[in-house]
C-alpha cells in the first residue's frame, strides 16, 4: 500500500505552503467584516457581500478591495498548490481530485475579479463552480488516502459531504437555514480542509528531512 504523501520533493513543499496560507481566506473575512459600515451578519449576508464595491444602506464594505484580492490570491493558491502537489497523491484518482481543486480555485478567481455588483452572472458562475469543485475535490482526495491516513481521509470526505449538504441548502429556495449560513456550510469545511492538507504535507516534509538527517 502506498503512503501519503507518495512523493516528497520541493514541488510538494511549495504546494503545501500554498495550501497552508489559504487560511488568509478566513482571516481577511474577519478583518473586512469588522470594517463593514453596515450591520453585517454571517447568518444572513453572503461572503460575496464583503467584496461588493458599492456602499448602500444594507451592504457597505469599505475594504472590499482586500476581500476581492483575497479571493484571487486564495484561488491562485488552490490552483498552483494542486499542480505542485499532484505527485504526492498515491493513486491516479488523486490527479482528478487536485484537478477539481484547481478548478475550484479558478472559480474563486473569477468571483474575485467579478464582484457581485459588477458582473453578477460571472460572479455567480465562478462561485458555483468553485463550491461544487471544492467539495468534489475533498471527497475524491479523502477517498484516495482514507486507507493510508485514515483520520485525514475521513476528515476530507466529511468536509466534502457537509459542503454538499450546505450547497443543497444554499440552492433550495425553501431553505430551513439563513442564506449566509448555508453558504458557509457549503464553503468553509472544504476550504479549511485545504489548509489541513497543506499543513499535513509540510509536517511530512519536515519529518522526512529529520529522518534523512539522522
Amino acid at each position: 500500500m502506498k503512503r501519503f504523501p507518495a512523493t516528497i520533493n520541493r514541488a510538494v513543499t511549495i504546494g503545501g505552503v500554498l495550501w497552508s496560507v489559504s487560511i488568509v481566506f478566513f482571516v481577511s473575512q474577519a478583518i473586512v467584516q469588522a470594517a463593514s459600515v453596515s450591520s453585517y451578519s454571517i447568518a444572513t449576508n453572503l461572503i460575496s457581500d464583503l467584496g461588493n464595491t458599492a456602499c448602500g444602506r444594507e451592504i457597505c464594505s469599505p475594504w472590499h478591495t482586500l476581500m476581492n484580492a483575497t479571493f484571487v490570491f486564495v484561488g491562485l493558491c488552490h490552483c498552483f498548490g494542486s499542480i505542485a502537489t499532484r505527485q504526492s497523491w498515491p493513486h491516479t484518482s488523486g490527479t482528478f481530485g487536485v484537478g477539481a481543486l484547481a478548478l475550484a480555485g479558478a472559480g474563486l478567481i473569477v468571483a474575485g475579479l467579478a464582484p457581485e455588483n459588477v458582473n453578477v452572472e460571472a460572479h455567480n458562475v465562478g462561485a458555483l463552480v468553485g463550491l461544487v469543485s471544492l467539495n468534489v475535490a475533498m471527497i475524491v482526495l479523502g477517498s484516495v488516502i482514507v486507507n493510508v491516513e485514515r483520520w485525514l481521509g475521513v476528515m476530507a470526505i466529511t468536509a466534502g459531504s457537509v459542503g454538499f449538504i450546505g450547497l443543497g441548502l444554499f440552492l433550495n429556495q425553501a431553505r430551513p437555514v439563513p442564506l449566509g449560513l448555508a453558504e458557509r456550510i457549503a464553503d468553509y469545511p472544504g476550504t479549511a480542509m485545504v489548509v489541513v492538507l497543506g499543513v499535513f504535507l509540510l509536517v511530512s516534509v519536515r519529518r522526512a528531512a529529520s529522518i534523512q538527517a539522522t
